[in-house]
């Protein structure tokens, strides 16, 4: 596999950020889990890359609610960018190398993702990530939402990402489908 833009020094790597809550006790009330973890993508076998020894635990948060995950993430998204910037030099048999890392991806189930990215859960209207479509809602509650396929829905992109963003924090309100600006967003790559 060749190696081109970022990675295109064996010495950079890409990091993945793992996060869910997990009940830890019968009761959701008792309390639970919400572990903070990044896994090196470079690691090559999957069963192997998510194994604690290969694992960077970065917090774990044990309440009886859920972390206020934006003032959670905001120094993780601090610490992580002088390893983006700067990188860190490491000494090898084979001499000193300067070794970068990236945050590439994150994953979650879509209630995380909701918390983690300040949107509506996947169920809300304008929930999708990649259109404006508001999707449909069925039955008699209009509990359940989907989304017919419409070829004429607007794309989401980078610059309308930024603009709902920066409305929702300006005005201190939902934007679609944005409740704020995500402290992910902290980490300029």
């Amino acid at each position: 596999m060749s190696r081109s833009g970022y990675c295109n020094s064996k010495w950079h790597i890409t990091l993945t950020l793992n996060t869910d809550g997990v009940c830890v006790f019968k009761t959701s009330n008792a309390g639970s889990l919400w572990p903070v973890y990044l896994t090196v993508n470079e690691v090559s076998l999957a069963e192997v890359r998510y194994c604690l020894k290969y694992s960077i635990i970065w917090a774990l948060w044990f309440q009886s609610k859920k972390p206020p995950i934006q003032a959670f993430f905001e120094p993780l998204m601090k610490q992580l960018q002088p390893f983006y910037d700067k990188g860190l030099v490491i000494e090898t048999a084979e001499g000193k190398h300067r070794c970068k890392a990236r945050l590439v991806l994150l994953t979650r189930d879509l209630p995380a993702r909701a918390l983690v990215l300040c949107m509506k859960h996947h169920n809300g209207k304008h929930a999708c990530c990649n259109c404006y479509n508001s999707g449909v809602t069925i039955g008699d509650d209009h509990l359940h939402r989907f989304w017919p396929y419409d070829s004429a829905a607007e794309a989401r992109s980078h610059q309308s990402l930024m603009a709902d963003i920066t409305e929702a924090v300006n005005h201190k309100t939902s934007v679609l489908f944005l409740d704020s600006c995500s402290a992910l967003i902290k980490l300029t790559l």
